[in-house]
């Protein structure tokens, strides 16, 4: 009997501990939050589930933007992880502040006779270069072009220069290439082979090379566009005296080489002189007129405009006596000065394309193409100087419709523009301090 009692003493101890649990659990399960249902089991509400997949949407839509937004910085190509010594390298490579120049990679096929003809001189992104076989095939003479190929672009640029070579035997015999690109955004050093290495590759494996689907590294990056420096290395890698300075959205008209060194036996020493080749802009799609007499029949006809602006630059095309220029009449064959500009408020807005000797003024290599009026400083400095600008009458540059990448982001533009008036206007202070500020030169 003592053990009966025992026992069911013990069996009522255990039942009231397990009621205890119980009650337990319960109010704990109470206490819980209400966005922690999911944990019980409870179902959770269709409302709730469509509210939390909006919001997961949402939270991953910015996650995904602030990653794209980084995307070419992410993307850019360290090059060698240790630092490399330039002088160690077999091309004729300089650094000039933040970027790393590539001189002349790729030469001509034919060594050009210097003292009888000149170099059109440029510089261009790699989505310029399909203007390239027109142009040369007008110019009919040595041309220097530097290309800017930051990042990816430096692959794909190389591609469509040796396409181009195969292609076209003007540009295989006549143009000099230089590369550069920003020191950030270089390529691996000891991937870049020998321009004849390269050639073999673009023309067997040409497909591995990465390109972008839509758009160009330097367009994902939102990189300036530094064309001073690319012009004054393509003058400065001249081979001739004299050099034609314009972009490859500017065609010039035919035979300007051997008519201008027939002028030059007429002018004597020029001096401080530029020879400044008029623009006129394409109203639409078209062949551009080769002669002047050709300029004058289609813009009769509406289908070549007088000068004008250009987007970054209202006024920057438009020359002294442009109507008059168009009435002026000479053969074809033949080249002459139309008109001397020494006029100091003609250089305030004007800034045109010109045959020069080649040791100039440099551009300004702080002013970047996409901040406006990159020219401006060197025509300042030529306008200090007391260069005369010469007006050619029978040859001339049309402007062809461009289609170029902009940079849409007006913050980015602002910024851009900003920085060329704030390195203007020290530089300005400068060149006033250097020539003197009595000289009626004005920006």
């Amino acid at each position: 009997m003592e053990i009966t009692v025992e026992n069911e003493e013990l069996s009522l101890k255990k039942r009231r501990q397990f009621s205890l649990s119980e009650n337990m659990v319960e109010s704990q399960q109470q206490l819980l939050p209400t966005n922690l249902a999911v944990f019980s089991g409870r179902r959770t509400s269709p409302l709730c589930a469509f509210a939390s997949s909006i919001l997961f949407i949402y939270v991953c839509g910015i996650g995904f933007y602030l990653w794209s937004s980084n995307f070419a910085c992410r993307l850019r190509n360290f090059g060698d992880p240790a630092p490399v010594s330039l002088s160690s390298l077999a091309f004729d490579i300089e650094q000039r502040d933040r970027y790393i120049i590539i001189k002349n990679y790729i030469k001509p096929a034919i060594h050009a006779d210097e003292k009888n003809t000149m170099t059109f001189a440029t510089a261009a992104i790699f989505t310029d270069l399909s203007h390239m076989p027109e142009i040369c095939g007008k110019w009919q003479g040595p041309m220097s072009v530097s290309v800017y190929a930051p990042g990816s672009d430096f692959k794909t640029a190389l591609r469509k220069i040796f396409n181009l070579r195969l292609a076209n035997s003007c540009i295989h015999q006549n143009v000099s290439w230089h590369l550069y690109f920003d020191t950030e955004f270089s390529p691996s050093w000891h991937k870049i082979r020998s321009a004849e290495e390269e050639a073999e590759l673009t023309t067997t494996t040409s497909g591995s090379y990465d390109v972008w689907i839509k758009g160009t590294f330097k367009s994902h990056g939102h990189l300036p566009f530094p064309a001073n420096i690319g012009r004054n290395v393509a003058i400065q890698e001249s081979k001739t005296r004299y050099v034609l300075v314009s972009d490859l959205h500017y065609y010039p008209s035919i035979n300007i080489i051997p008519r201008f060194l027939e002028l030059l036996k007429f002018q004597g020493p020029t001096g401080n002189r530029v020879y400044v080749l008029p623009v006129f802009k394409m109203a639409g799609y078209g062949k551009p007129p080769e002669t002047k007499s050709e300029l004058v029949q289609m813009t009769a006809e509406g289908n070549i405009v007088l000068p004008s602006g250009t987007l970054d630059c209202t006024q920057c095309n438009i020359f002294p006596h442009a109507r008059k220029w168009l009435e002026v009449r000479s053969p074809d064959d033949t080249l002459s000065v139309y008109y001397v500009s020494r006029e100091k408020e003609e250089f305030e807005s004007w800034q045109p394309y010109y045959i020069a000797t080649k040791d100039i003024p440099f551009f300004d290599e702080d002013q970047i193409k996409e901040g406006k009026f990159d020219r401006k400083l060197q025509l300042l400095e030529l306008c200090l100087q007391h260069y005369e600008f010469h007006i050619l009458d029978n040859a001339f540059l049309v402007q062809v419709q461009e289609v170029s990448e902009t940079i849409k982001d007006v913050n980015i533009l602002k910024s851009f523009i900003q920085h060329n008036n704030q390195a203007r206007e020290k530089k300005v202070e400068d060149l006033l301090c250097r020539y003197g500020s009595d000289t009626g030169c004005s920006m």
